[in-house]
C-alpha cells in the first residue's frame, strides 16, 4: 500500500513535468510513458510468477525481465522509427522515468515474495 502510494505521488511528480516542459503533448507522452511501463511491470510479474510455479524461481524471474526490459524497448523502438509526435514530446525520457519507478516497485514486490518462499522453506528443513 506505502509502495503504490510512493509510485502515485512519484507519478504525479513526472506527469506535472511533463505538462509544465510540454503543455498536453507533453502530459500525452507521459502517460502513454506510464501506461506501457505499468502494462510491462504487471506482464512481468504475471509471467514470473506463473512461471516460478511451473520451473524453477530464477527461471521465472528471467522471465519477467525479459518481459519487463523487451516490451518497453521496442515500443520505444517503433516509436521512434516511425517518427510519431511523441518522440518530439519527449516520451523516451517519460519511460526513462517511468521505468525506474516500475522497477524499484516490481523489485519490493519480487524481494517479498523470494524472502518469503526462503524463509518458508529453512522453516520446513528445520522443522522436518
Amino acid at each position: 500500500m506505502v509502495l503504490a502510494g510512493a509510485g502515485l505521488l512519484s507519478g504525479l511528480v513526472v506527469l506535472a513535468v511533463a505538462y509544465a516542459a510540454g503543455g498536453p503533448a507533453g502530459l500525452a507522452a507521459a502517460l502513454s510513458a506510464a501506461i506501457l511501463c505499468c502494462l510491462a511491470g504487471v506482464l512481468s510479474l504475471f509471467a514470473s510468477n506463473a512461471a516460478s510455479r511451473t520451473t524453477t524461481p530464477l527461471s521465472g524471474l528471467l522471465i519477467g525481465m525479459m518481459i519487463r526490459m523487451t516490451l518497453p524497448l521496442a515500443v520505444v523502438m517503433a516509436i521512434y522509427y516511425r517518427g510519431s509526435w511523441l518522440v518530439g514530446a519527449g516520451m523516451i525520457y517519460y519511460v526513462l522515468a517511468f521505468y525506474m519507478i516500475t522497477l524499484a516497485a516490481e523489485t519490493w514486490v519480487v524481494v517479498g515474495r523470494v524472502s518469503g518462499v526462503v524463509s518458508a522453506s529453512r522453516g520446513e528443513r528445520a522443522h522436518g
